[in-house]
């Protein structure tokens, strides 16, 4: 299970919202909450908005997305998990240290993944 640091929405500013917003969708079982020609709320079970993807014209920024699993192997799945919905790894292995992880999204943008509990084996 993968969780959003923060109480505050991640904004993602993308060219292509439906794609971006489908993947994140995906990645943290979040809904479509409200839907605009230029914008797409992802909201969670309890209907609170976790990401805001925004379409904006290139150059657009590039963000770090920081995630939290629940232990070391939480952060494996993730990765792999990730991988399958289209995002991709910088460098294998994976994870290199431990409890923590680094992929990209399909836009490019850097996700962070670290366990919130990791015990020694």
């Amino acid at each position: 299970m993968l969780a959003l640091e923060g109480p505050e929405p991640c904004r993602l500013l993308t060219g292509d919202v439906d794609r971006t917003a489908a993947f994140w969708q995906r990645a943290l079982q979040l809904t479509v909450g409200r839907r605009q020609p230029d914008r797409i709320e992802l909201v969670d079970g309890g209907h609170r908005v976790r990401v805001i993807v925004g379409r904006v014209m290139p150059p657009r920024p590039r963000i770090r997305v920081r995630l939290t699993a629940f232990d070391s192997q939480d952060v494996t799945a993730a990765v792999e998990r990730l991988i399958a919905l289209g995002a991709s790894t910088p460098r294998p292995p994976y994870p290199a240290v431990p409890g923590r992880a680094v992929v990209v999204d399909p836009d490019g943008n850097t996700i962070e993944i670290t366990a919130a509990v990791d015990t020694p084996i």
